[in-house]
């Protein structure tokens, strides 16, 4: 499969955050979500393993009871079910992994 990053239409998820697929397979889900700083993305968890590289900007990261300062190139892996947040502080792209891939996310 090929995914020609400008024919991938953002979608708004609300203001501030967007989210662009790249690709998808049978056990994967490929996501790029561009945050605008002071946005967070409230507590919340999914039956979906998650990983993630930050390509650029930063912010608070909390997976679990643990709270992280990430920056571009650092990743994380968040297992099923776990509670999650992020703030961003600056403008902020993130690369994450979807394990199965998230339908609401499927173009």
């Amino acid at each position: 499969m090929f995914v020609d990053h400008a024919s991938s239409t953002p979608v708004e998820v609300f203001e501030g955050l967007t989210r662009r697929y790249l690709g998808h397979g049978e056990r994967i889900l490929g996501v790029e979500f561009v945050i605008a700083p002071g946005v967070a993305i409230p507590s919340h968890s999914h039956p979906h393993e998650q990983a993630g590289y930050i390509v650029r900007g930063g912010g608070r990261l909390r997976i679990s009871e643990n709270w992280y300062h990430v920056s571009a190139g650092d990743s994380y892996a968040i297992e099923a079910d776990v509670e999650h947040e992020f703030i961003a502080e600056h403008e902020t792209v993130v690369v994450d992994m979807f394990s199965p891939p998230r339908e609401d996310y499927l173009p």
